[in-house]
C-alpha cells in the first residue's frame, strides 16, 4: 500500500523542533518519563503532532518574566551543514511567535537560502569569525595559523554580543558532543540559562582527559540536554562517565512523514536510490555502501552509478 502524501512537497516532518521550541518558550526543566510514542501533543492551546517527551512546566528562575530575548549559538565552524537545521527551525518558530533572536555563528553564509530565511523572519544575524568586520578569508589564515588565537577572536566577539544583547536564554548547537565547550563555559560563568543540542557522538572522538572534567560540568550545568539518538546520549554518557540527569532525545527536520513505509517497488527493472551527504566515509560511512555493492549478487546486477554535487543548499 502506496503511503498518502503531504499535498505540500516540502513540509518538514519532524519531531525535534517543535519540542525544543515548547521546551524553550514554556522554560520547562523537569523531564517527566515518556508514555509512548504518541502522535499528539499540546502545547499551549496548540495540538503539535510528533512522537516526543513532554515536560512539565517550570520556571528556571523563580518569578522570572515570560521569555523575550533568545540566543542560538552554533559551534560548528563550518559554513552550513545538516546540523544547523535544528537550531534553524527552532529560531524560525521562536521568532514567529514575536521573540528576539540572535543567531552567533562562525563562518555564517549570508547568501544561502536557510540563513535568509533567518533573517527574513527578524533574526539578528552575527558572524563570530568577523569580528570589526574583518574579512572571513581572513580568518580562515587566522585559524590555519594559530587556533588559539582564532579561538579568542570567537571568544571575544561572542562575549560583547551576549553582554550587549543580554539573552534571556540560549540554545546552544554542537556539530559533536562536545565542542561547544567554550561557548558553553561562558554561558555559565555570565550565568546565563541553557540548552545543549549535540548532534553527534563517536567511539574515536572522545573528550581529552585534560578537558573531562569540563565537559561534565557543561552539561551539569545546562538546563537540558538534547540528543540526536538514543546511541548518542548513551555513548555521550559513557565517556563521561556518569548518567546525566536531564537530557533527552529529539529528532532532526526531515522532508518524510515519520512512520512512512517505502512503496512498492515501480515496474519494469530500473529502480533509483539515492545516498544523500557529503562524502566523508570516516562520519557519513559511504564505504559501507561500496562495501555491499561489492558482493557478489550485487556485481552481477545491472547498475548505474551518478554523482550529482551541488554547493547550492536550497
Amino acid at each position: 500500500m502506496t503511503p498518502q502524501r503531504t499535498k505540500e512537497r516540502h513540509t518538514v516532518r519532524s519531531t525535534g523542533y517543535p519540542r525544543l521550541l515548547a521546551f524553550v518558550t514554556s522554560l520547562s526543566v523537569t523531564p517527566i518519563q515518556p508514555e509512548g510514542l504518541s502522535r499528539n501533543r499540546t502545547v499551549g492551546s496548540r495540538v503539535i503532532k510528533d512522537a516526543s517527551l513532554s515536560f512539565t512546566p517550570t520556571s528556571v528562575r523563580p518569578g522570572a518574566p515570560a521569555l523575550s530575548r533568545v540566543a542560538v549559538i552554533s559551534a560548528n565552524e563550518t559554513p552550513w551543514g545538516g546540523s544547523e537545521e535544528l537550531w534553524q527551525r527552532a529560531a524560525l518558530a521562536l521568532a514567529s511567535r514575536g521573540l528576539r533572536v540572535d543567531v552567533y555563528k562562525a563562518r555564517l553564509p549570508l547568501d544561502i537560502a536557510p540563513v535568509a530565511r533567518l533573517r527574513d523572519a527578524g533574526c539578528r544575524l552575527h558572524d563570530l569569525a568577523r569580528p570589526l568586520g574583518l574579512p572571513m578569508r581572513l580568518f580562515g589564515h587566522i585559524s590555519f595559523l594559530s587556533r588559539p588565537f582564532a579561538l579568542l577572536l570567537l571568544m571575544t566577539r561572542l562575549t560583547l554580543g551576549l553582554l550587549l544583547r543580554r539573552p534571556d536564554f540560549v540554545i546552544l548547537s554542537q556539530g559533536g558532543n562536545w565542542d561547544g565547550l567554550h561557548f558553553g563555559s561562558l554561558l555559565l560563568r555570565l550565568k546565563i540559562p541553557f540548552v545543549l543540542v549535540s548532534q553527534k557522538a563517536t567511539e574515536f572522538y572522545w573528550p581529552p582527559d585534560h578537558l573531562s572534567d569540563r565537559v561534565l560540568k557543561l552539561y551539569q550545568g545546562c538546563v537540558h540536554a538534547y540528543f540526536v539518538s538514543e546511541h548518542n546520549k548513551r555513548l555521550t554518557e559513557v565517556q563521561l562517565g556518569e548518567a546525566l540527569r536531564s537530557a533527552s532525545v529529539v529528532r532532526n527536520p526531515f522532508l518524510v512523514f515519520y512512520d512512512a513505509v517505502p512503496g512498492p517497488l515501480p515496474p519494469g527493472d530500473t529502480v533509483d536510490l539515492a545516498c544523500v551527504g557529503r562524502i566523508y566515509p570516516m562520519e557519513k560511512g559511504q564505504d559501507l555502501l561500496i562495501q555491499l555493492l561489492a558482493k557478489e549478487k550485487w556485481r552481477n546486477r545491472p547498475i548505474t552509478r551518478s554523482e550529482e554535487h551541488t554547493s547550492e543548499l536550497q
